[in-house]
């Protein structure tokens, strides 16, 4: 099978590899988008973009998995303030991630490595 990443040359009819442009990701807020340099984006106003996802999230009831998703998306790294949320919310982050592996049949141990991604750390013992 020929993968979706090739094309045939119109001209000599050989198989090419498709050139992809990088995109560029959407940026919803305009003092971000005024300074956004990607990684060397300063710290405040990424700081104000991992505030406005996670205020997101809570107001839709998403993940924060989602937020740490988008911010990755945006800036090439987790986002360094996640350790900042309240144990009340990492639990119920886990106990989430624990539900979706009972629903989907994943093994056990799924719910604590998406956590450890997302918080950079295994959950407590006593979740388990």
């Amino acid at each position: 099978t020929i993968l979706a990443a090739y094309q045939r040359c119109p001209q000599c009819n050989e198989w090419l590899r498709n050139q992809q442009q990088p995109t560029v990701p959407i940026i919803y807020d305009y003092a971000l988008r005024a300074v956004f340099a990607g990684a060397q984006t300063p710290g405040d106003a990424k700081r104000r973009e991992w505030d406005r996802l996670l205020a997101l999230c809570r107001r839709k009831n998403w993940s924060i998995g989602w937020a740490s998703k988008q911010y990755k998306k945006l800036f090439g790294e987790m986002p360094q303030w996640v350790g900042e949320l309240p144990m009340e919310e990492k639990h119920a982050e886990f106990l989430r991630y624990v539900a979706m592996a009972k629903e989907r049949g994943y093994r056990p141990g799924f719910a604590a490595v998406r956590y450890r991604e997302i918080f950079s750390s295994w959950p407590a013992r006593a979740w388990e």
